[in-house]
């Protein structure tokens, strides 16, 4: 007689090790996709900062428009610096 690994389902062993890797494999896809997405808005934030820089604007009014703070838009001009 086989082994049950669940109380809810008649699983075996393997089928759950496999359920537990396809979850996991799941989960990893969609860190990837949330990583993603903060990436692409952080990148657009630094568009908006360099170009409100470019035109000269206060890093006052910069941190305003792209709902960052003073400290992120100084650490973002300081990035494109090094650029």
């Amino acid at each position: 007689m086989k082994k049950r690994y669940s109380t809810q389902h008649a699983w075996q062993k393997e089928e759950l090790i496999a359920y537990d890797n396809a979850s996991i494999a799941e989960q990893d896809e969609r860190g990837k996709i949330i990583a993603a997405e903060k990436k692409g808005k952080i990148e657009e934030k630094e568009k908006v900062v360099k170009r409100c820089w470019q035109k000269k604007m206060p890093i006052k009014d910069i941190a305003e428009i792209s709902e960052l703070t003073i400290e992120q838009v100084q650490a973002i001009l300081k990035k494109l610096e090094k650029q």
